[in-house]
C-alpha cells in the first residue's frame, strides 16, 4: 500500500514514482542521478539513474541473482548484490538495481540497504523497493 506516499516526478524525463514519506530527497539530486535517503538512525539510499547516466556501474558489489519484472509494461533485470568486502553470513549491505528501457532511454533504479539492522528492517526494505518500482509511470 503505497497510501499516505509522496509523488515525485522528472520533469525531463517525464515520468513520476512514489516514495515513502520519510525519504528525503538529497541536495546533490538532478535529472540525471535522482538521490533519496531514508530518515532515522539506519540509513538507505535510492537512486535512479536517467539516460547516459545509467550505464554508470555501482562499484563494491558482487551479483548474487536476477530476475525480471515490469516496470510501466516495461522488461526490466533487477539483480540482488552484496558488498564484495562481506563474508558469509556477516553480510552488511544489499543493492538491489532494476535496469531497463523506456522510451529509447536507459533507465536504473539502484536502492542500497543495511542488513545488519536485523531480517525484519531488511524485509521492509525489500518490500519498499518493490513498491517504489511498482509506482514508476512514465507520461
Amino acid at each position: 500500500d503505497t497510501k499516505g506516499w509522496q509523488s515525485i516526478e522528472n520533469k525531463v524525463y517525464k515520468y513520476s514514482f512514489k516514495i515513502p514519506k520519510d525519504w528525503l530527497k538529497k541536495d546533490n539530486s538532478t535529472s540525471e542521478i535522482m538521490q533519496f535517503e531514508t530518515s532515522g538512525e539506519t540509513k538507505a539510499q535510492l537512486r535512479i539513474y536517467n539516460g547516459d547516466v545509467a550505464k554508470t556501474d555501482i562499484p563494491g558489489y558482487s551479483i548474487e541473482s536476477a530476475s525480471t519484472k515490469k516496470i510501466d509494461c516495461t522488461d526490466a533485470k533487477v539483480t540482488y548484490s552484496t558488498a564484495k568486502s562481506a563474508n558469509a553470513g556477516n553480510e552488511k549491505k544489499r543493492l538491489v538495481t532494476a535496469q531497463f528501457y523506456k522510451t529509447g532511454k536507459l533507465y536504473k533504479v539502484a536502492f542500497i540497504y543495511p542488513t545488519d539492522q536485523g531480517a525484519s528492517l531488511a524485509s521492509d526494505y525489500v518490500e519498499a523497493i518493490n513498491l517504489v518500482l511498482k509506482t514508476i509511470k512514465f507520461n
